[in-house]
């Protein structure tokens, strides 16, 4: 099988707006009602415990911030290609119901969005939902999926996705969890839990198999009833994380990054997600992929606005390659801080 950077991107660049913000792929959702698989812990019992759980309240509105932007480097027979994205968005969850105390049904929508792109040997081209009646071409999808309801899922205390609708049609198929798997008990600082998952690859014949992967939790700190939570994705097969064809399907999900947890109010507030990897060989000798991603979400207020930047302002640079910068955290550093063009 052959991955190009054209295929890649538009995963990156549609995917994962409307997919990676709402929902889990359908392969990749942990258990229904299962909380966080806990690690060996010892040497935890004499600290603080604190309950993580989701809580919700019938008819509340949730909105949320969100950027992320891609750069994904291809070489194939010689051949180099860069394709970049750029998208802020706000990304909204409606509470409908909540059952049993602690079920909500909640429906996901996206308020706004404004996207920048640029493939390979094509002009950038920029969609804004609110200042652009008709979209580009290629933004079209995007633009029929704001303000109006994309899904409504059912989800526990735990984080667990008990039931899930689509109630309109959604480009890409997720690039994660809907919501960060968390521990049924009490835990203290230090705490480390898993959040297994199984799914579904295709192999070097094109044949689909299922793999084993987890995204690992590790409690850090509390601030002012803030829980600071390190999450790390992981591929448990050692087989798997030498196989070219497998990882480079792979690449947007292995991200690792910060988040940011209100206990008193029982949901995320803030994180913060990175990737930076390499796959060689994934489409013939000498081929490579270099991909990185930097995505933020930050809750927002009631009445909160989210300020409109120029739209050249966080234009990416195309032409750049992700080699150009010696960390990862310059790469993902210069995603969003790229000065506007004159």
């Amino acid at each position: 099988m052959h991955y190009s950077v054209f295929s890649i991107f538009c995963v990156t660049c549609l995917g994962a707006l409307l997919a990676s913000q709402c929902a889990a792929a359908a392969d990749g959702l942990p258990t229904a009602g299962a909380p966080g698989q806990p690690a060996d812990n010892a040497g935890q019992s004499a600290k603080p415990k604190h309950l993580l759980a989701y809580k919700f309240s019938a008819g509340e509105t949730l909105r949320w911030a969100v950027s992320h932007n891609a750069v994904v480097e291809t070489t194939i027979q010689g051949t180099t290609q860069v394709a970049t994205t750029h998208s802020d968005s706000v990304k909204v969850w409606r509470v409908d119901d909540v059952s049993n105390g602690s079920v909500a049904t909640v429906i996901y929508s996206v308020e706004s969005v404004r996207m920048t792109n640029k493939l390979p040997n094509r002009a950038p081209q920029e969609y804004d939902s609110q200042k652009q009646d008709e979209p580009p071409p290629g933004f079209e999808t995007v633009a029929d999926a704001i303000g109006v309801p994309l899904t409504t899922m059912r989800i526990n205390q735990h984080g667990a996705v008990l039931q899930r609708e689509k109630q309109h049609a959604q480009s890409g198929s997720g690039d994660g969890p809907v919501t960060m798997s968390l521990p049924s008990e009490p835990v203290a600082v230090g705490h480390v839990w898993m959040e297994p998952q199984s799914i579904e690859v295709r192999d070097k014949e094109g044949i689909a198999r299922r793999i084993e992967v987890r995204r690992r939790y590790e409690l850090k700190k509390i601030d002012d009833g803030i829980a600071t939570i390190e999450v790390e994705f992981q591929v448990l097969d050692p087989a798997v994380r030498n196989d070219p064809t497998i990882m480079v399907q792979l690449v947007q999900r292995h991200n690792s990054g910060i988040i940011e947890f209100d206990i008193e109010h029982g949901r995320v507030i803030k994180q913060k997600l990175d990737v930076d990897r390499r796959v060689l060989d994934f489409s013939g000798p000498s081929s490579r992929m270099h991909y990185v991603m930097h995505f933020t979400e930050r809750l927002l207020g009631p009445e909160e606005k989210v300020a409109q930047l120029p739209a050249t302002q966080k234009s990416l640079d195309a032409t750049e390659s992700p080699a150009a910068h010696n960390t990862p955290a310059e790469k993902a550093a210069s995603l969003q801080s790229k000065p506007a063009k004159k």
